[in-house]
């Protein structure tokens, strides 16, 4: 499913990416202001350029963002397992004590029948 998804939305963004870039074949210079030189491109060159130049920045910046949230992630995470490997101690515990004492699971016997 999620590959046909995939294809119904990139399938037209790519088709609507070549037929940009075949109808703005036209050379344009670009040309940068203390730099001495001028470099002639098509004019999809320079759109797509900048196009993926804002989608990077725009990664960083949700990156960047994102940092409380994975920190907080990570603060949870180490929290859940710490307390994972207490209760895993203390039911190792009860296990022993159970065992010392002769008794198998005393909360969990049958009441006596009425």
């Amino acid at each position: 499913m999620r590959n046909v998804l995939f294809w119904l939305v990139a399938g037209p963004v790519g088709l609507i990416c070549i037929i940009f870039a075949v109808s703005n074949r036209t050379l344009v210079g670009i040309e940068i202001w203390p730099l001495p030189w001028v470099v002639e491109m098509p004019l999809f060159l320079p759109i797509y350029g900048v196009l993926l130049l804002g989608v990077l920045f725009g990664a960083v910046l949700a990156w960047i963002g994102g940092g409380r949230t994975r920190e907080r992630l990570r603060k949870v995470g180490s929290r859940a397992y710490a307390l994972d490997r207490d209760l895993n101690q203390a039911r190792r515990r009860i296990e022993e004590l159970e065992t010392q004492t002769g008794q198998a699971n005393p909360g969990r016997a049958l009441p006596p029948a009425a």
